[in-house]
C-alpha cells in the first residue's frame, strides 16, 4: 500500500497520544495499539510528523497539546530512544511540521519570528527531561503567558 501512495507525496501526521488512547478499545485479545509505522514510512521517504489534537476531550482526556510530551510518548511507542532518533523525534514536532505547512525558518527583520526557547542543550535532553518553556516568542515579541522557566 505504501508503495502505491508514495507518488502522491503525502505528509503523514501521527497523533500518538490519541491513537494509543482510542485504538484497540474493544479488542478482547491481542489488543491493537495504534501508532502509524513511523520508521517504515520514513524509510520510504514519506514526510512524517507527530502532533497533538483532541485536547482533553472524549477522544483523549490526557492530551494537553504539549509537543515535548508527545515527542516523549512517540519515542516510546515508536522505539526511537537513541540520541540520533531523539533528534529525529524532536524534528518531527518542530521543523518537519513547519516544512509541511510551508513556513520559513528564517529569522530576519520582517519575518514573523514565532519560536520557543527551551532550557536544554540537546533535543534528547529536552524530550527526556520534559523541560519547561524558557520563553515563547510570538510574532517577534515575548509572550509571558507561556513562560515556564524555573
Amino acid at each position: 500500500m505504501l508503495e502505491k501512495i508514495l507518488p502522491a507525496h503525502l505528509n503523514i501526521v501521527s497523533l500518538p497520544s490519541t491513537n494509543l488512547f482510542l485504538q484497540g478499545r474493544n479488542d478482547l485479545c491481542k489488543v491493537r495499539r495504534g501508532i502509524v509505522p513511523v520508521k517504515e514510512l520514513m524509510a520510504r521517504d514519506f514526510s512524517v510528523a507527530f502532533a497533538s489534537d483532541n485536547v482533553r476531550d472524549a477522544f483523549n482526556p490526557f492530551s494537553n497539546a504539549n509537543l515535548l510530551q508527545i515527542a516523549h510518548l512517540a519515542a516510546h511507542g515508536c522505539h526511537m530512544g537513541g540520541t540520533e532518533e531523539l533528534e529525529t523525534v524532536f524534528d518531527m514536532v518542530t521543523s518537519v511540521p513547519r516544512e509541511m505547512m510551508g513556513l520559513s525558518q528564517e529569522i530576519a527583520p520582517g519575518c514573523r519570528a514565532d519560536l520557543v526557547l527551551l532550557p536544554a542543550s540537546s533535543a534528547a535532553q529536552a524530550i527526556i527531561e520534559q523541560v519547561g518553556i524558557l520563553e515563547r516568542i510570538f510574532r517577534g515579541a515575548p509572550d509571558g503567558r507561556w513562560s515556564q522557566a524555573k
